[in-house]
């Protein structure tokens, strides 16, 4: 036997989940009732929304003459910011504080609230989306707007305090700090006014020309320039040293001040802008300010200041990788260090200019010497303390009126449905899963499904030939629809399986034929006493030997006795001519005879050789009904001296392990195996071979008695 399997066509995967059916529905049944009670038995989960902008550079409501930077966070450290211990108190304050009704939020914990929230920045905006979820959906609203008003408010106050601590800067600087040990120029110019006067009454009225007075003023204006650089570069580098702790803290590394000072392109920068402030006063101090040399200084000054500015970005890309974005706080850095580098020029080119007039100062009298410094410490205080004043007065307005770089974009609102479980979702994916499963479960079920069902199972799976598939029919009358039926489909199905075996060997004709199975309960029996009859109806004079000397069956379905029978032969009690008993026309049956002791012995004898060879000489057919070969040798010693044997397989029943096992120990006896008979066929759905079979010999019976 040659094992052979041949690939599945598709009508053959739609016939297995015909075939299996039920249990594919009652996966898809399962599987989609534990999905819609799983859907049914969760809690409901409500969520709101709010979202929260972040600008990328603040918006300053007023123009102020001297630079200011917020530190408000960018899109990835206000997303952090957003979950910190600070803004959920914050906001669960804020929720009791605002909220109408007192005890659904009295219970909120920090704890509850951090579960609660989930913060996410919206790719590619500068939008920052919070999502709260609750069993409760006016909490979960509540809970979105509380942590979208809390965060603003501190990104609010991250913004004032900027503005406040240059507030009190200025305010120490004007008005003095015992505590930190500063006098305040306010009084330092009141001291200078009263020994002024005091030099006054002492030495009487000083005489000073014009010209003494002007250079006196000159003098005093440039000191005042040079504390105003002094102060814009302390105030620039108290914003310097913040933005860059800031940056550590986010894991960033930075060059600090120092080092970058000294670095030689940014050194040479530096002397190149104050040779070109240098320049530049030297041409105010003839010209007008339309003239164009010093409109060209100017160009020139503002060039070197951008080129330095682009120096400072090109560090910072190099620090933090060319491959990487660059941190909006690294702006403000820059700006910083901009401006302190700058100042320092301007304030070298300042000192510069100063010393020849200065000296020029030096050279009067003693007591206008005197009187003169005095004047230059008022004129430089005063300038000084007017432009301080200015700048406090923008700070305070600039206190109350900053914002921060966030705002709320979308407040939350009342959520109407649940978001989870997502009912709609999960049970249109719990029906596509258990219709997957469904048909899954019925490929599986065939696939371990190892019995014969249809005849093209075995000629695919094993490589046999079917010969003839029997019906399962219903008892009438006994096991013999040949005789009691003969028109039903069972018996024309075993007419059918005649003409097979007819037409199987036209070179070499049947004259033994050996009927068995691979196991007990396969018909075998009842296939062999109908075959047995379909031969003889069919003019062939047959005998029917009950070879069976174990469980003998044979007698029973002909209602005959089998006190002498084949093993009375055998042993030489009894002629054959005695033994065998006619049941009807051209058909006769040697029933089995008392049960030997040694069954296998005897149907390997010589003596059984000759009887078949006797047999063959009076009968037409002789069909032999041994055991089962499973288990036992019966069948294949019978087989070794028969013509051909017929194997029997039950539909739905017999293993294809089974039958391909005594298929080939059937062959290894030297059994001629002519082919394979599936009996007890159900007209299974998706089954077309059977069905068309069924059909058509139910129609064509149907048909012929009408006609009569």
């Amino acid at each position: 036997m040659k094992e052979k399997r041949e690939q599945r066509e598709f009508r053959d995967y739609i016939a297995i989940f015909f075939n299996r059916m039920p249990v594919a529905l009652i996966t898809f049944g399962v599987v989609l009732g534990l999905v819609v009670i799983y859907t049914i038995t969760q809690p409901k989960i409500y969520r709101a929304s709010a979202k929260v902008r972040i600008l990328r550079e603040t918006e300053k409501i007023l123009t102020i003459p001297f630079p200011t930077y917020s530190l408000a966070p960018d899109i990835s450290t206000a997303v952090k910011l957003m979950t910190s211990r600070d803004v959920l108190r914050k906001a669960v304050e804020y929720m009791r504080r605002n909220s109408a009704s007192a005890g659904e939020v009295n219970n909120i914990s920090l704890e509850a609230m951090a579960s609660s929230i989930k913060v996410n920045a919206l790719r590619d905006t500068d939008i920052i989306q919070i999502d709260a979820s609750s069993p409760n959906p006016r909490l979960a609203m509540l809970m979105a707007n509380a942590l979208a008003n809390a965060f603003v408010e501190e990104v609010d106050n991250i913004a004032k305090r900027e503005s406040r601590e240059t507030r009190i800067f200025l305010e120490e600087q004007i008005y003095g700090n015992p505590k930190k040990g500063i006098k305040g120029m306010e009084k330092t110019l009141n001291e200078i006014e009263a020994k002024i006067r005091d030099f006054q009454k002492q030495e009487g009225f000083v005489d000073i020309d014009k010209e003494t007075s002007s250079l006196i003023e000159r003098v005093g204006n440039l000191r005042a320039e040079i504390e105003g650089c002094d102060i814009s570069i302390k105030m620039a580098q108290a914003r310097l040293e913040k933005v860059e702790n800031i940056l550590k803290q986010q894991g960033e590394w930075v060059v600090s001040g120092k080092t970058l000072a000294d670095a030689p392109y940014i050194s040479k920068l530096r002397d190149a802008i104050a040779e070109a402030e240098l320049k530049l006063l030297n041409l105010q101090e003839k010209y007008t300010q339309n003239n164009p040399q010093v409109l060209e200084a100017k160009k020139n000054l503002d060039n070197l200041k951008r080129e330095l500015e682009e120096r400072l970005k090109q560090r910072a890309r190099e620090e933090v990788g060319e491959s990487l974005t660059l941190n909006p706080l690294q702006s403000e850095r820059i700006s910083a260090q901009l401006e302190i580098f700058a100042n320092e020029a301007k304030k070298k080119a300042l000192e510069d200019f100063l010393q020849p007039l200065e000296t020029q100062l030096s050279t009067l009298p003693d007591k206008s010497l005197t009187y003169a410094r005095l004047q230059r410490e008022r004129q430089t205080l005063s300038t000084l303390y007017t432009d301080l004043l200015q700048r406090l007065q923008e700070a305070r307005v600039r206190e109350t009126t900053t914002r921060g770089n966030a705002y709320i974009a979308e407040t939350a609102t009342l959520p109407t449905s649940p978001a989870f479980p997502p009912r709609n979702l999960l049970i249109s994916t719990g029906f596509v899963l258990a219709i997957f499963l469904g048909v899954a479960a019925a490929l599986l079920a065939e696939y371990l499904d190892d019995t014969v069902k249809a005849p093209f199972d075995a000629e695919r799976d094993l490589g046999v030939a079917v010969l003839g598939a029997i019906p399962q029919f219903e008892v009438k009358d006994g096991n013999l629809p040949v005789l009691t039926q003969p028109r039903s489909s069972a018996a024309e199905a075993f007419r059918t399986l005649r003409s097979n075996i007819k037409f199987s060997q036209l070179d070499k004709p049947i004259k033994t034929l050996l009927v068995t199975s691979s196991i007990k309960g396969e018909g075998k029996t009842v296939v062999a006493s109908n075959l047995a009859l379909a031969f003889s109806t069919g003019g062939v004079k047959t005998l029917l030997i009950d070879c069976d000397m174990r469980h003998p069956e044979i007698h029973h379905l002909f209602g005959l006795e089998r006190e002498k029978g084949l093993t009375s032969v055998l042993v030489g009690e009894e002629k054959l001519e005695d033994c065998v008993r006619e049941v009807g026309e051209n058909l006769f049956v040697l029933p089995c005879g008392p049960v030997p002791p040694n069954p296998v012995e005897m149907l390997d004898s010589q003596r059984m050789r000759d009887l078949l060879n006797e047999c063959g000489e009076k009968y037409d057919m002789v069909v032999l009904d041994p055991p089962p070969i499973m288990g036992m040798a019966d069948a294949l010693v019978l087989s070794a001296i028969s013509d051909g044997v017929l194997m029997l397989a039950k539909s739905g029943s017999t293993r294809r392990g089974i039958l391909r096992q005594a298929i080939a120990s059937l062959e290894k006896a030297g059994g001629r195996l002519l082919g394979l008979v599936l009996n007890f066929l159900t007209p299974r759905r998706g089954y077309y071979y059977y069905y068309y079979y069924y059909y058509y010999y139910s129609y064509g019976y149907g048909r012929e008695k009408k006609k009569k």
